[in-house]
């Protein structure tokens, strides 16, 4: 999945999560938080049509290591905080800041 992006005016983009969620390597730029999300290995320069190429081509040309980065990426997933958690942690935050 390639998802480029030249600026990220809000949180992270839903559509990176959703496609590692599928178990699919995606090739983005190093900007915003999405350098916190993907493997260094695919991100690329912003408004940099010929990084973006190379590292299409790259994959393209290396199965296996398209089948591993998917499955990085859907391990990630796998781990990646959901609200529920995010809620529990926060208010357990909270709490330990009354305490003391």
């Amino acid at each position: 999945i390639c998802l480029p992006f030249k600026i990220v005016i809000s949180e992270i983009p839903l559509s990176i999560l959703e496609a590692m969620a599928l178990g699919k390597p995606v090739i983005s730029t190093n900007i915003g938080c999405i350098p916190e999300l993907l493997n260094p290995k695919l991100l690329v320069k912003p408004n940099s049509p010929s990084d973006l190429s190379m590292k299409i081509l790259e994959l393209i040309n290396d199965p296996e290591l398209v089948h591993k980065l998917g499955r990085e990426s859907r391990l990630f997933m796998e781990n990646y905080p959901v609200w529920d958690d995010v809620r529990i942690s926060f208010f357990e935050l909270i709490q330990g800041y009354k305490n003391d």
